[in-house]
């Protein structure tokens, strides 16, 4: 999935971890969001009964990844 990320950060608050991802979401080269969360949590092993994650899309950029789509 990682040529489908064009930026990703990682912000850690108190009990919590912000991931922002800037992802492919082309008819040809589509990656979902929830891909990227299992990922992070099987990669870190911090998936647990207690532990959940939101989905949340901001705004739509046109393929150079910076011009939003209005």
């Amino acid at each position: 999935i990682t040529s489908l990320i064009k930026s990703l950060k990682a912000e850690r608050g108190d009990g919590t971890l912000t991931i922002t991802v800037v992802t492919s979401a082309s008819a040809e080269n589509y990656l979902n969001p929830e891909y990227v969360a299992q990922a992070i949590e099987n990669k870190f092993a911090i998936s647990s009964e207690s532990s959940w994650h939101m989905i949340v899309r901001k705004k739509l950029l046109l393929e150079d990844g910076d011009t939003e789509w209005e």
